[in-house]
């Protein structure tokens, strides 16, 4: 890098080493079945915990959450039992939700290429490829596809529809007035 300068106050200037981030995780408390999924029965001896691992978002930072599950041997059916899995946000991922939501809003509203997001991410302790942040936005819009169809069809359905409207002035040629118009 450039080396530092002295300002006349003192203060230096000149590129300074970041600090590495912090790395929060939250550790759940652990959660155990209350009856056996085979059978019913709920005369059950802890066996083993099994970990679930999260990564979730939280306003401005990126956390890991850490749920421990515990599994259980029935008395009854002799069969193992686990505590359910927490909710992730789709099937087979390790995101939460909020997680999501923001890397959605991260490439759909502020535009940002698949790159910079990554690069934040790691920053912040999250090597996260591109590929796995595209495959959960693509699967996050598919699923939201078939919400969009049910809110339509119940808006179709319905004897009148309302929306939140934008004015704006509209100028028509041969006219003195300023019609206000409703842009949708």
């Amino acid at each position: 890098g450039r080396p530092a300068t002295e300002k006349e106050d003192g203060s230096r200037k000149g590129r300074s080493n970041k600090p590495k981030p912090k790395l929060e995780t939250i550790v759940d408390p652990p959660v155990r079945p209350d009856q056996c999924a085979h059978c019913g029965g709920d005369q059950l001896t802890n066996k083993d915990t099994r970990e679930t691992v999260l990564i979730d978002y939280v306003r401005g930072y990126v956390r890991r959450r850490v749920v421990s599950r515990i599994r259980c041997r029935c008395n009854d059916c002799a069969r193992d039992t686990i505590a359910p899995a927490p909710l992730a946000c789709m099937p087979g991922s390790h995101f939460t939700a909020p997680f999501v939501a923001f890397i959605l809003y991260s490439k759909i509203m502020l535009h940002l290429p698949w790159e910079r997001v990554c690069t934040d991410l790691q920053q912040q302790g999250y090597p996260i490829p591109s590929s796995t942040l595209n495959t959960s936005v693509q699967r996050a819009l598919e699923t939201l596809a078939i919400v969009a169809k049910v809110l339509w069809a119940q808006f179709i359905a319905g004897p009148y529809g309302q929306s939140d409207a934008t004015g704006i002035s509209v100028v028509t040629p041969g006219k003195k007035r300023v019609h206000h118009g409703q842009m949708f």
